[in-house]
């Protein structure tokens, strides 16, 4: 037994504390080292019996215990603590080369680190917000895995929609790395929770007004060619499903059925056009294929966790600070602006009120502005009547990024890429296979 090599993992990734401690064990020296992403899966993998060993953080002398480490020792594991080392470190807050302190506005490290530090950044960065991860060196490359792990020297990225965010992220933290990036149907990042779901809300419901404008030109329209009387019409559709569901048909999927419509003309308006004339006739099937469509359920069930995790991930990315009654207030308000939809996208991130966030994950959310992002050439896509993503975050965002070209799209509909607008297609191949970057804005229709 002596001759095998043990297997000995650590708090990882290489480069933390952990693993300089392992390292100062001469009888350890000659194991295998293998890195772990959390303590409790460095525990796991002893208590499966995958590692012989393994070695984690469990006391810091200026802040005492660390507390996920006892946790999981005594209500979770039934393992012998074999040893102690004392470790003795320095900390070093790492930025890249120039910047001063002053310029400092994100700081990312292990709970314990930042409290022992916390001192010294209230002295000398105080307007720093400081981000929780399992380790300072798992922090600094975490942002940076996908394209180290594919072997590029540089990231090419297409986002669209929610993932424009994503990149818009990545560009902020490494714009060094940044390829050939495309963002679609972009997100502000400065823009508050608050921003976001009334301008939400005046683009869906700016969507329906152009809906039914094109429905008064059909002969089989279900809805008044006035659009304040058509909006009633709606409005008392819903309602009547508030009062006494239609089958399966809630009043919320409802509204769910008449946001997936809106989010494409050319497939979504006939869709609903027949999906309101099928209800007032007491058959909701139709909108339940719309909504169906959008929560990506099938006969078999749910095929996507796209809307619980998109709930989950909104609350981390972004601040909500409003309570339930000052929603309540809000939804008035949204109403006068945007009469369908305002009511009930005031609510949109009610769930963050009862979701009990552990810190750890709280790794992406800031109250700090981006003003400036400089890059490789980006191209920004924004369409004119977007209603997820209102065209004016499009144009925010190309002018926080420095080096960017911005293609408007006059059209309904979210996001513009494959679209069937050749213009802003050809512009989008043309820069991702080529590195071709248009001359100037582009202004393209369908």
């Amino acid at each position: 037994m002596a001759s095998q090599r043990q297997r000995i993992g650590y708090l990882g990734p290489e480069g933390t504390f952990t693993q300089q401690a392992l390292r100062s064990q001469a009888d350890l020296a000659g194991a295998e080292h293998i890195p772990f992403r959390t303590v409790v899966d460095v525990l796991d993998a002893v208590e499966d019996g995958s590692i012989s060993l393994g070695f984690v953080p469990i006391e810091n002398s200026i802040e005492g215990t660390v507390n996920y480490t006892q946790d999981a020792l005594v209500f979770d594991h039934d393992l012998l603590i074999q040893r102690e080392v004392v470790l003795d470190i320095e900390m070093c807050l790492l930025a890249k080369k120039g910047a001063t302190l002053q310029q400092v506005t994100k700081i990312y490290s292990m709970p314990v680190a930042t409290a022992q530090c916390h001192g010294y950044i209230r002295k000398h960065a105080p307007q720093a917000e400081v981000f929780v991860a399992n380790s300072t060196a798992e922090a600094a490359r975490d942002m940076d895995i996908l394209r180290a792990a594919l072997g590029d020297k540089k990231l090419n990225f297409f986002g669209k929609s929610y993932g424009t965010y994503l990149g818009t992220l990545y560009a902020q933290f490494f714009p060094d790395k940044v390829g050939r990036m495309v963002l679609d149907g972009a997100l502000d990042p400065n823009i508050s929770i608050l921003e976001q779901n009334i301008s939400q809300a005046k683009g869906f419901d700016d969507a329906l007004t152009a809906f039914i404008a094109d429905c008064a030109k059909e002969d089989d329209c279900p809805l008044p060619k006035d659009n304040a009387a058509a909006i009633d019409e709606m409005k008392n559709i819903l309602s009547q499903l508030a009062d006494k569901p239609s089958e399966r048909l809630s009043e919320s999927l409802a509204l769910l059925g008449i946001a997936s419509a809106l989010y494409d003309s050319a497939t979504g308006w006939p869709k609903l056009r027949a999906a309101i004339k099928a209800v007032k006739q007491g058959k909701a099937g139709k909108f339940l294929e719309l909504a169906d469509n959008y929560t990506g359920r099938t006969e078999d069930g749910y095929t996507t966790n796209e809307f619980d995790s998109g709930a989950i991930i909104d609350c981390l990315d972004f601040a909500e600070n409003r309570s339930v009654e000052e929603m309540k207030v809000d939804a008035q308000a949204f109403a006068k602006q945007a009469p369908l939809f305002g009511p009930y996208l005031a609510y949109t991130n009610i769930s963050c009120k009862y979701l009990t966030l552990p810190t750890k994950d709280k790794l992406t959310r800031s109250t700090n502005k981006i003003t400036s992002i400089k890059t490789a050439p980006v191209i920004v896509i924004g369409t004119t009547r977007d209603p997820a993503t209102p065209y004016e975050w499009s144009v925010g965002l190309h002018q926080i990024f420095k080096n960017s070209k911005l293609i408007s799209l006059d059209a309904d509909g979210h996001t513009g890429q494959g679209r069937g607008s050749a213009c802003v297609d050809d512009a989008v191949d043309s820069y991702l296979l080529m590195g071709k970057t248009p001359n100037k804005n582009l202004i393209c229709s369908l």
